[in-house]
């Protein structure tokens, strides 16, 4: 390994190391649905909500940076939606619709914001 390799090596888990954000993966009950959500940083909250068909970990709030970029100086919320990632998937339809939008306030219930 020539030395310019190893130091662009070095400078880029560097780079990551600053960047990324250790996120805390937890579940909580919202109406009788297990809801996983990811959670980092202090500050004023800010819920991150993913768009249809994804997950808190397939959307792009991870790989563009912006969860880690928030958390700097906020306390930053991403979950799944239920139906979608490691949140529980209901087979009722009547299980989602509205309840999709109070399972927000349910976990900002739960982490008493």
């Amino acid at each position: 390994m020539n030395l310019r390799c190893f130091a662009f090596g070095v400078a880029s888990f560097l780079f990551l190391q600053a960047t990324s954000v250790a996120q805390q993966e937890m579940f909580f009950d919202s109406g009788g649905v297990r809801i996983r959500y990811l959670e980092a940083g202090k500050g004023l909250p800010v819920v991150l909500v993913h768009g249809q068909g994804s997950s808190a970990d397939g959307n792009e709030w991870g790989k563009s940076g912006v969860f880690s970029a928030l958390a700097k100086e906020y306390r930053v919320i991403a979950f799944d939606m239920r139906g979608h990632g490691k949140s529980a998937k209901p087979r009722d339809p009547k299980l989602y619709g509205p309840e999709m939008g109070m399972d927000i306030v349910r976990l900002l219930d739960h982490l008493r914001i």
